[in-house]
């Protein structure tokens, strides 16, 4: 056997040593364990109500807690917003 072939055993049992202590000496689990960043670059929001919105009070990018206004949305009822009082008639007395 030539010094060339001796090197190609060597490193061949060296390999083969490494994943045999690499088997024996890590513990076997059957969950599965990741190591990572999760990064989400796009988020599906939505309204109980229809309509435009009218302004943004959040800016893109900027964390926001569960149940935080992000947006208005216009007022699209074209009646005012306040109702005026009818005027009460004086009750008339039967006599």
């Amino acid at each position: 056997m030539n010094a060339r072939n001796r090197v190609f055993m060597i490193l061949g049992l060296l390999i083969v040593g490494s994943l045999i202590w690499y088997l024996v000496t890590t513990r076997h689990s059957s969950d599965l364990e990741l190591i990572g960043t999760v990064d989400a670059n796009e988020v599906m929001i939505s309204s109980k109500i229809p309509g435009r919105i009218q302004t943004l009070t959040v800016d893109e990018g900027q964390p926001v807690k569960a149940g935080q206004l992000i947006a208005l949305i216009e007022d699209q009822d074209p009646r005012p917003r306040t109702r005026r009082p009818k005027p009460m008639l004086p009750a008339r007395s039967g006599g």
